[in-house]
């Protein structure tokens, strides 16, 4: 999983605390070398220094250990067995089963957030993913008999983090109200399928300036497809939770689907979002707190990876005039 995911995780896991009344450990599937050393989780990592899990205080960190040249040797042969769907499911059972003995005897909670059990996907395809059903943190919270599984992700930030991001605005002139724009979309799995045409961010962009020309308009993420003209360039400048703590302090976010939507929740930001067709809003969105724009085309989710057949008829569906709109409206 992605930023995004990780996200979506701190809903479960605060759930999960609210629900045992202590504090879950996040952890990774063990190996092989792990389960021979009677541990149930992978030692050699941790979600301690997570972009998105750090300083969270709803989750239990474990410590890394070092690994013998055998241990990863051994590890890595059970990552070719697990490629074979049939085999991971039968693996996932068993360390899920042992870990609920755990938790009935001892009360710690080890959630494996790598298992594909506790995914909001039912399966993967190398061309397409299949979504379950109902809201995604349930499906992910389910099996550690959560049924109250609020959409709240989180995010914790030190008082170096808000400096710097002080810092920052303050070098750009950034010391009124202003706009943040995330053109850009991560194409790693569904590729292209939930951006939005660049040239239509433009057209948005110099609308909002004709109507609020005092109010800056910046730019954040990667800068992949290029920068918007007019706009303050903070593309490559941000860390993740940087660029969230940005969007903390703006006017409004606007973006895809994608991390900093998810992040734009976590730090209470009025957002709008341009939804695609991968998935729908209800299922991994936050309609009720963010502005969705959202066309519902009949081959939507879709979870196409990176192709479609129907002329991405879902994100070009949402026109300049729909966007600025209601821009327009969430800036009054």
């Amino acid at each position: 999983m992605g930023y995004g995911g990780n996200l979506i995780w701190t809903s479960v896991l605060s759930a999960i605390r609210k629900h045992d009344n202590a504090k879950p450990v996040a952890c990774f599937l063990p190996g092989i070398s792990d389960l021979m050393a009677g541990y149930l989780y992978d030692r050699s990592q941790s979600c301690e220094h997570d972009v998105v899990f750090q300083g969270n205080p709803d989750i239990h960190f474990l410590p890394i250990s070092n690994k013998t040249k055998m241990d990863r040797i051994l590890d890595n042969g059970l990552k070719v067995f697990l490629k074979v769907p049939a085999w991971r499911q039968m693996y996932e059972s068993y360390i899920f089963k042992k870990s609920e003995l755990v938790h009935a005897n001892a009360g710690q909670h080890f959630v494996h957030i790598d298992m594909q059990c506790h995914s909001y996907a039912s399966h993967q395809t190398r061309r397409k993913t299949f979504w379950k059903t109902g809201r995604a943190e349930h499906a992910m919270a389910k099996h550690f008999g959560v049924k109250d599984t609020p959409a709240t992700p989180k995010l914790y930030f030190d008082q170096t983090e808000h400096e710097h991001v002080q810092n920052l605005l303050a070098t750009a002139s950034l010391n009124g109200p202003f706009i943040v724009v995330e053109p850009d979309t991560n194409c790693d799995w569904f590729g292209e399928l939930r951006a939005w045409p660049f040239q239509r961010w433009q057209a948005v962009c110099d609308t909002i300036k004709e109507y609020h020309p005092d109010i800056p308009i910046v730019q954040i993420g990667l800068g992949r497809l290029g920068t918007l003209k007019g706009c303050i360039d903070l593309t490559n400048k941000t860390s993740f939770r940087e660029a969230a703590l940005v969007i903390k302090q703006a006017t409004l976010f606007m973006g895809t689907e994608g991390g900093l939507m998810h992040a734009a929740r976590a730090v209470n930001a009025k957002a709008l979002i341009l939804w695609g067709g991968i998935t729908l809003p209800e299922f991994i969105g936050y309609p009720e707190h963010q502005t969705t724009l959202c066309k519902y085309v009949n081959c939507a989710p879709c979870g196409n990876a990176g192709w479609c057949e129907q002329s991405h008829k879902c994100m070009n569906g949402i026109s300049i005039e729909d966007v600025t709109e209601a821009a327009l409206a969430l800036i009054k």
